[in-house]
């Protein structure tokens, strides 16, 4: 099986391969799925993981006119604006799809279209 199918099977299972803001391989998702064996056939190909997951990522953008942020820090899906996504106090960015209740708590600014992620006081 190739790497793609390999990766493809993992998304569609539950599990999350992901680069973190420092370009390292991350494996989250269905502790079922990212298993320790999986996660360690991963981490031997990491630098297979990496380059693969590169270029899906060069790939979506080139594919799209739609301005992009950067990647979820929890998915590791293009953060396009206007889809609900926003920038947590930390500074990672999060989709809208993966973004929490306990986040907007915790003060996370909107991913808007200026390219500006700060918000006026009190609005939402």
């Amino acid at each position: 099986m190739r790497l793609g199918q390999i990766l493809e099977h993992l998304r569609e299972s539950g599990g999350v391969v992901t680069l973190d803001a420092a370009g390292r391989v991350r494996c989250a998702g269905n502790a079922a799925v990212m298993s320790e064996a999986v996660v360690q056939v991963l981490m031997a190909r990491e630098e297979e993981v990496r380059a693969y997951l590169q270029e899906e990522r060069a790939a979506t953008l080139a594919g799209t006119t739609t301005r992009s942020h950067g990647w979820c820090a929890r998915c590791g899906r293009v953060v396009w604006e206007g889809m609900g996504a926003e920038r947590l106090p930390v500074g990672d960015l999060v989709c809208g799809d993966c973004l929490g209740p306990w986040d907007i708590e915790a003060g996370s600014v909107p991913v808007d279209g200026s390219g500006d992620t700060t918000r006026l006081e009190g609005s939402r």
